[in-house]
């Protein structure tokens, strides 16, 4: 007997196609977008649409706890960091896993965004002005 609309079999075909992103405003002109599942055809629209939210001069894209990511979120991240740096705004990435940390530098996306290891370090950068790549 399913214990909700959908029986335990059919959440668990859903678990994958699960995303939770969440933005967190922790003032001084910084936001933090969370996401805590996969980003891939299916979720890249809850990613733009939270990024697209966001009205701060820094916006920190936490990625530590999205353990895959397809092309589809890496063209949004890409468009949203360009459409941000027209309005004099930046994004920074943090590539808090492995995963992440090797679709970023395997596509280059590393070099020509700022990219950091943790969201404590993205914070401190954006805090102090830092929105620079890594070098």
């Amino acid at each position: 007997m399913p214990d909700t609309i959908l029986g335990r079999e059919d959440r668990s075909e859903l678990q994958g196609l699960l995303c939770d992103v969440r933005t967190i405003p922790i003032g001084a002109g910084v936001q933090v977008v969370s996401v805590d599942g996969e980003l891939d055809l299916h979720t890249s629209s809850q990613l733009e649409e939270a990024l697209a939210s966001t009205d701060s001069r820094c916006v920190v894209l936490d990625l530590t706890e999205a353990p895959f990511m397809d092309s589809t979120a890496l063209a949004v991240i890409v468009d949203v960091a360009k459409r941000m740096s027209g309005q004099g705004r930046k994004l920074l990435v943090v590539a808090g896993n492995p995963s992440v940390s090797r679709v970023l530098e395997v596509t280059g996306i590393d070099r020509t965004l700022a990219v950091r290891s943790s969201l404590p370090e993205a914070i401190e950068a954006s805090m102090d002005g830092h929105f620079e790549k890594d070098q």
